[in-house]
């Protein structure tokens, strides 16, 4: 069966059931006499109640084993008085263990009730057991002394030598007894518990003061110790007080800045917004900010800071104090300053650099629309790697210097703007402009300014710019574009020569961006095949017999439609695309020459055309040898025409290649020749299998052609012949120049007359029909 507990907390051991039952009230008192049940037996407390000392658990447990429970009319009595006081208190037993104690308590008031002399004393020493057993609600002695008045007597039998009336007044004087000692003890009781609980609150204030200074003393060292500058103002912004940080901070001492008034160290023009902050936060509407405002150090030497501000109310809730950390950002501001400086200044000239003049540009676009106008005027000095390859570095930085400077002292206006924007380009860019011919006269006072000589140390060095003059309305400017115009036109200029300008041309602009997009996408579209080759037949002009082909590439160009190799061998060169381009052209005229062989059983030699980039470049033979290998083509079916410019360089540096060209069997073709002088004897060293007379040469037979010319070209056509090479005459048009031309000597030719570019397939159909041109 479970026993209903009192108390919960571990307390009084539970004494054994059931006992001897022929023990007598008499042995029961003789036994609580000895164990001396009436002395103190609070002791210790078990989770903050007190419990029953050992003294009084030990004297329990005896008395309980010396019980005689045969006496049903006293268990009866101690069953009800459990009853009764059972919960009116928190007691460390359970049930069982109360109404045990009860039991014992109850043969001591019988044993007292019979006792001689009698004396009520016991009474008083069970009320105080009550208390000392934690029995201390005023319930419990209002239920037991009814318990006592209305069901103790009718289970006692009186002694014989008493009375009923001598037995009731002794009865009634141990309940008036134990009321009094239960009193009595409640008052000890209360009185230890108050002093404990005084105690305790002591001991508790002392820790809380130790632990205060202590914390004290934490956060005077932490914020004496701390790099940032600590300040405790008063709600007006009064400093009150301030560590030794904040003193290095101001190069002021604390003693000076007690009592000092915080606005009048702020910069004068961060004061609007920091007095706002403070003034916020001192009437409690705010509880902490942060903010970067600059300090005054002596009243003149400014000191940039990041502070955080926070309140301190006081015990009524109300603003006390403000805290204020602050944070020397100096090194900071002047490093990102002169990272901003960097990025936004040219470090050489001091000019503003590309990003000013775009962030310009747009706030002038801003300010000057809808109608206005603006004109970028964008310089570029003529010739300037020669001055550093020839002068050195030095000069040719201080030659920018000058000529920033010179451009600087050119304004007018504070809002006109030199920028420097590459190694020896400038731009002047002018608002509200009234026309090109106010732009172009301040353009040419620009140049001959540039002109003039510049004394560099020992050194007179004259330098000239040219210039390309953009003049627009700005409702049709976009910066970035006005820029890249800018650049546009500078080119134009340059290639009219020297100390030039131009104006931008719309469409110049035009024709320059289709160029500019062609190279940009040449790359792509190698690689997605956007190339291929149509092959123009080259007659014998004797018999018209097909001789061979040369392969023409077109682009089929997916905006701007089909492209002969005219319109981008240049931009090939430009984008460094030209090698790249060349491995593909020479690829597949050979892998085409040799599917002509596999079908036709025939193979007219196909000529490649390079450009100077591929003739010098180191791989060539490398890449030749590849392609033969790979496609199968004897090297005797390949003709290489190479430009005249690179066949005659003064240092000859294409004779080794071209030999080892030879021995692999590869035809070589001069082309694009049009005079003679020292490539003759160039010419003799090569091993040169024809020669191209292309261009005006080619032209010259005709009736309204001037005789001397004529001879020229008959005289030249001999000298080609006496040296060994075939002559071979390009853009032949009709019969009569193809006439003059075989009877000047040129013995091969080609051109629309015979039969323009066209398809591999139309190729392979004159082959199998004899290599004979029909007569046109």
């Amino acid at each position: 069966m479970t026993q209903q507990l009192n108390w919960l907390p571990h307390g009084l051991e539970r004494a054994p059931q059931g006992g001897d039952s022929n023990g007598a009230p008499e042995e029961a008192c003789a036994t609580e006499r000895r164990s001396g049940v009436a002395r103190s037996t609070v002791g210790t407390t078990v989770n903050g109640v007190p419990s029953v000392t050992d003294e009084l658990r030990t004297s329990l447990v005896h008395e309980t084993r010396s019980i005689n429970r045969g006496n049903t009319a006293l268990a009866e009595f101690a069953h009800d008085w459990a009853r009764a006081v059972f919960l009116t208190s928190y007691v460390a037993m359970t049930r069982q263990d109360t109404e045990d104690l009860l039991l014992r308590f109850a043969y001591r008031l019988e044993a007292a009730l019979h006792s001689e002399p009698f004396t009520p004393e016991e009474g008083r020493r069970i009320g105080a057991a009550l208390i000392d057993a934690h029995f201390t609600d005023a319930t419990t002695l209002e239920n037991t002394l009814l318990v006592l008045g209305t069901r103790l007597r009718p289970r006692l039998t009186p002694p014989a030598h008493l009375g009923e009336r001598d037995f009731s007044h002794r009865l009634t004087a141990l309940t008036a007894a134990l009321a009094a000692g239960y009193a009595a003890a409640l008052q000890d009781h209360v009185l230890r518990e108050q002093e404990d609980l005084k105690i305790s609150m002591m001991q508790e204030r002392q820790r809380s003061d130790a632990l205060l200074r202590a914390s004290e003393a934490r956060f005077r060292t932490t914020v004496e110790g701390c790099a940032a500058g600590f300040a405790m103002l008063d709600v007006q912004g009064r400093v009150q007080s301030a560590n030794s940080a904040l003193e290095q901070l101001f190069d002021t001492p604390a003693d000076e800045l007690i009592g000092r008034d915080l606005h009048t160290l702020i910069h004068p023009e961060d004061l609007p917004a920091e007095s706002e902050h403070l003034a916020s936060l001192g009437e409690g509407l705010c509880e902490q900010f942060r903010s970067a405002p600059r300090f005054l150090v002596g009243g003149e030497e400014p000191v940039w800071t990041r502070v955080t501000g926070s309140l301190i109310r006081d015990e009524d809730d109300e603003p006390g104090h403000l805290v204020l950390v602050i944070e020397d950002c100096t090194q900071s501001y002047l490093n990102q300053e002169m990272i901003r400086r960097r990025l936004m200044i040219d470090p050489l000239t001091g000019l503003a650099n590309r990003s000013v003049l775009v962030s310009k540009l747009e706030s002038m676009l801003a300010t000057l629309r809808p109608g206005g106008r603006l004109a970028l005027c964008y310089l570029g000095l003529d010739g300037f790697r020669l001055i550093n390859d020839g002068l050195g570095y030095d000069v040719g930085d201080e030659v920018l210097r000058l000529v920033g400077r010179r451009l600087s002292s050119a304004l007018t206006t504070e809002d006109e703007l030199v920028a420097r924007i590459s190694a020896d380009e400038f731009v002047v860019l002018i608002p509200d402009t009234h026309g090109a011919a106010d732009v172009v006269a301040r353009v040419e006072g620009f140049l001959a300014d540039l002109g003039e000589p510049m004394q560099i140390g020992v050194h007179e060095v004259s330098v000239s710019a040219s210039a390309g003059v953009v003049e627009k309305v700005v409702a049709e400017v976009d910066p970035l574009e006005l820029i890249r115009a800018g650049d546009l036109t500078l080119r134009a200029a340059k290639e009219e020569g020297k100390a030039q300008w131009a104006l931008y041309d719309p469409e110049r602009d035009a024709a320059g961006h289709r160029r500019s997009q062609l190279a940009a996408t040449m790359p792509v579209a190698l690689r997605c095949n956007e190339f291929y080759l149509d092959f123009q037949p080259v007659v014998r002009l004797a018999d018209r017999k097909l001789t061979g082909v040369r392969a023409v590439a077109r682009w089929d160009h997916a905006e701007l439609g089909l492209l002969s190799q005219e319109d981008f061998i240049e931009l090939a060169t430009d984008a460094g695309q030209v090698v790249t381009y060349g491995r593909w052209l020479l690829s597949s005229a050979c892998a085409q020459a040799q599917r002509w062989r596999n079908t036709s059983g025939c193979t007219p030699a196909v000529s490649v055309s390079l450009v100077e980039r591929q003739v010098r470049d180191q791989d060539l033979v490398r890449d030749v040898r590849a392609v033969l290998e790979e496609t199968g083509l004897p090297a005797e079916y390949l003709r290489l025409e190479v430009p005249a410019n690179a066949a005659f360089t003064p240092n000859g540096d294409p004779l080794d290649t071209w030999s080892i060209l030879a021995q692999l069997g590869v035809r070589i073709a001069v082309g694009e020749l049009s005079s003679i002088g020292r490539m003759l004897s160039r010419l003799r060293l090569l091993p040169v299998e024809s020669v191209l007379v292309s261009g005006l040469p080619a032209q010259l037979p005709s009736a309204e052609a001037d005789a001397v010319d004529q001879v020229a070209l008959r005289n030249m056509i001999t000298l080609f012949r006496t040296l060994g090479p075939s002559v071979v005459a390009s853009d032949i048009d009709d019969a009569a120049q193809a006439r003059r031309l075989l009877a000047m000597g040129c013995e091969l030719g080609y051109g629309n007359f015979f039969a323009p570019p066209s398809d591999p397939v139309d190729i392979e159909d004159l082959l199998l029909a004899g290599w004979v041109l029909p007569q046109t």
